[in-house]
């Protein structure tokens, strides 16, 4: 008669069999990560729950289409909690890293007993397997779609048409005209304002002429008379190479400019070397050209000094799923464009 001697076990087994231990492992890990790294957390919190809600409506759809689901777990590794409800184990395991469902008879090479074989994947028609297939990115595109409506709402986004004074450039014309950050310029001599943009254009057409800006400063409107500075244009600054565009020129040979007439003829007589002063941003330059030199006529643009801020704003519900329903579109459009872009010839080649 042979004794037969067991060979204890490692205290590694002991330790991933206690689920006590891989609970209290499980927690600690995110409480640490939680307290020094809150966006990786917030991260694995997101991939997780995007990825079990992927797997819950593959489960919801398997079980209403006749299929035999035998586990459905959050993470993966060894486990750390469970229990069963009819056919299925449900339950916890130590790597927070997604989750997972297993249904019966995915691939024709799993064995199983004759009486689980009319509940496999497998056995089901075409018409049943093809919406657990599809259930799972369908939950994640209307996770996406709500999220949106969430943030359209509750969060609100930058309006296209509403901005506000950001910054203002030292000793610009809006520095002198007493404009401050935060003001929002409404109008322009009377000219309704909407965008950025629109207004930029307005403002580069009025170089050095007098205008009322109208300004809504601490929820009252209040009238700002200004005269627009001027910037060099592109022409402007081809004409003054290394200057580019968007430079202001402040003084010739020491001597200060005021409107880009006196640019025009201060370096249209002086021969030999001239010294620019020029500005670009909030930093004075000083460089040397060689004159005489012929400028454009229409070489600058207007210039007022300011910089813009969006303004954050909140849709009702109805408003956000509609502008959800916009950016969404435009996603899958941009998406299929791109794809069809990599796919091309051209982007073969």
């Amino acid at each position: 008669m042979t004794d037969t001697i067991e060979k204890p076990e490692s205290w590694l087994t002991r330790v991933f069999s206690n689920s006590g231990v891989l609970l209290g492992l499980l927690l600690a890990a995110l409480v640490y990560v939680a307290a020094t790294r809150i966006w990786m957390f917030v991260l694995i919190v997101a991939i997780v729950l995007s990825v079990f809600l992927h797997e819950l409506g593959h489960f919801l759809m398997a079980k209403r289409n006749g299929m035999k689901v035998t586990e459905f777990f959050l993470g993966f590794g060894p486990t750390i909690w469970s229990f069963r409800r009819g056919e299925t184990e449900y339950g916890l395991k130590l790597v927070p890293a997604g989750a997972y469902v297993r249904i019966i008879g995915m691939h024709n090479l799993e064995e199983l007993v004759d009486t689980e074989e009319v509940q496999t994947y497998r056995a089901k028609p075409f018409r049943k397997r093809m919406p657990v297939v599809l259930a799972g990115p369908l939950v994640n595109i209307v996770l996406g779609f709500l999220l949106l409506v969430v943030v359209f709402a509750g969060f609100g986004h930058p309006s296209a048409d509403t901005w506000s004074v950001n910054s203002v450039v030292v000793d610009s014309a809006a520095d002198q005209a007493g404009i401050q950050p935060g003001d929002r310029i409404v109008a322009f001599d009377g000219l309704p304002i909407s965008g950025f943009d629109n207004f930029t254009s307005v403002v580069r057409a009025h170089a050095g002429t007098t205008v009322d800006l109208t300004v809504e400063r601490d929820g009252r409107q209040i009238i700002v008379p200004t005269t627009i500075g001027w910037t060099l244009d592109d022409s402007g600054a081809q004409a003054l190479a290394p200057l580019l565009p968007g430079d202001q020129v402040v003084a010739v040979n020491g001597t200060p400019i005021t409107y880009y007439a006196d640019l025009v003829g201060a370096l249209g007589q002086i021969e030999g070397p001239v010294e620019l002063t020029f500005v670009r941003g909030d930093t004075t330059f000083v460089t040397t050209v060689e004159g005489p030199i012929q400028m454009p006529i229409e070489g600058f643009r207007g210039f007022l000094g300011v910089g813009p801020k969006s303004v954050i704003v909140h849709s009702n519900v109805v408003e956000a799923t509609g502008q959800a329903a916009s950016a969404f579109g435009d996603t899958v459009v941009g998406s299929v464009q791109g794809m069809g872009k990599l796919f091309s010839p051209a982007g073969i080649g």
